[in-house]
């Protein structure tokens, strides 16, 4: 496993990836970036990704290039547990997502997004299998099955007992981001009272 991690690794240039980035003409067309820390420490992820524009992601940039963004996304959540420790003095090696569906459209479900879709669950799962602590997925349309049947395959049962879903129902979200985030870290249209955060 160690032996495919490094040929993985060698693969994308993981350990050059701060450095990569894509085209100029692909910048900010998925939204994400780190909004605070729980409670025990844990570095928390906010992906706008009913706003991501994958669809012209895969059509400008390689198979390959188009899953990277998430690589340099977890190595950067890597980097900021560095020197962190829980409240029992373990470092912390796990971080959590908060995941916005809203705006999500159908138009985006392609093939090639598919496709990229399932390269991401499988480079995660085989590469980063326990850095993810919880997921909450909100605002989830009726269709997310569709898309979520590309990745669940890849995940084990292991991954995904730790992801939430819910709907367009703000009021339940909100209590659930509430008992798992201290609002402090989350932003305010999400329940809480951060207004210093900056995603890009």
């Amino acid at each position: 496993m160690l032996r495919k991690h490094i040929q993985w690794r060698e693969l994308v240039q993981y350990d050059q990836i701060s450095s990569w980035d894509l085209p100029d003409d692909l910048h900010g067309l998925l939204p994400q970036g780190f909004i605070g820390y729980d409670d025990n420490n844990f570095p928390i992820l906010l992906a706008l990704v009913g706003r991501w524009n994958a669809k012209k992601i895969v059509q400008g940039t390689s198979r390959e290039d188009a899953v990277k963004p998430h690589w340099k996304s977890y190595d950067s959540m890597k980097k900021r547990m560095k020197g962190k420790f829980t409240k029992e003095g373990v470092p912390v090696t796990q971080m959590s997502a908060i995941v916005d569906l809203s705006e999500l459209s159908l138009l985006q479900g392609t093939l090639q997004v598919f496709r990229a879709l399932s390269d991401f669950a499988r480079g995660f799962e085989a590469n980063f299998p326990e850095l993810l602590k919880t997921c909450v997925v909100i605002n989830s349309p009726w269709f997310l099955p569709m898309f979520f049947k590309f990745i669940k395959p890849f995940l084990s049962p292991k991954t995904t007992d730790k992801i939430q879903f819910y709907g367009y129902n703000r009021d339940e979200w909100v209590e659930a981001l509430r008992k798992i985030f201290p609002e402090s870290s989350l932003p305010t249209i999400y329940g809480g009272t951060n207004d210093n955060y900056k995603i890009s």
